[in-house]
């Protein structure tokens, strides 16, 4: 089951989730109450330095329409979609975030298929293009639950991560061995999401001394190595 960041589209039961399950801010999660987007100067800067943070740390989700206190989802103030569009949305980001940021997605969420009560969930990857600045010529990161000045050296430091690998290891694949004393076999898929080939990595695997075998007719049986 995907976890919530890992979801390709977000529903009205996605986002009653949060609140239900007072899903707390992180370094990855903030709420945002729909006011917090208007068409003026101050909000333009506010979105484009939030939307930065995140990409210039470990990327992240914010959510447009939601009030929060002392950290925890509270109810909802919702977007008029009707006025604060998606597509402004991305122009704003667009237009006030260099570099631009790839991969960043804009769900929509109207509540009762009412437009007049949108939530607005952004989604930032992780960006392997940073350090983004902002139109006033700054860098922001996140830390805890707000999004603040870089120092020099974490913008020096940023600008280096282009030049590394960034390995990944999927859910490993076990199978019955054919041969040999050994009775099983494990396979692992390393992919590399950065932009540089690496050439040596080091694994190591912890293997307990039992096992689950789920091979035998779907029932459960416990064997040794």
């Amino acid at each position: 089951m995907k976890s919530f960041f890992d979801l390709d589209e977000y529903t009205q039961v996605d986002i009653e989730s949060l609140i239900k399950n007072k899903i707390e801010e992180a370094l990855n999660l903030d709420y945002k109450s729909g006011d917090a987007l208007k068409k003026d100067e101050k909000s333009k800067k506010e979105l484009a330095k939030d939307v930065s943070a995140f990409a210039n740390s470990a990327g992240g989700v914010i959510v447009y329409g939601i009030l929060e206190k002392n950290h925890v989802p509270d109810s909802y103030v919702f977007v008029d979609g009707n006025e604060i569009t998606k597509e402004w949305i991305e122009q704003v980001i667009q237009t006030r975030v260099q570099r631009k940021i790839e991969g960043l997605q804009i769900f929509p969420i109207r509540f009762q298929n009412d437009i007049s009560q949108t939530v607005y969930l952004i989604k930032i990857p992780e960006s392997f293009d940073a350090p983004h600045m902002t139109k006033n010529k700054r860098f922001y990161k996140r830390y805890n639950f707000e999004s603040v000045y870089m120092e020099e050296y974490e913008v020096r430091n940023l600008y280096q991560k282009v030049l590394r690998s960034s390995l990944h290891i999927d859910i490993p694949l076990v199978n019955k061995s054919k041969y040999g004393r050994h009775k099983y076999v494990l396979w692992f898929y390393v992919s590399n999401w950065g932009k540089v080939l690496e050439k040596e990595a080091k694994l190591e695997v912890v293997i307990p001394s039992k096992i689950l075998d789920l091979s035998l007719n779907g029932e459960n049986f416990i064997k040794k190595n």
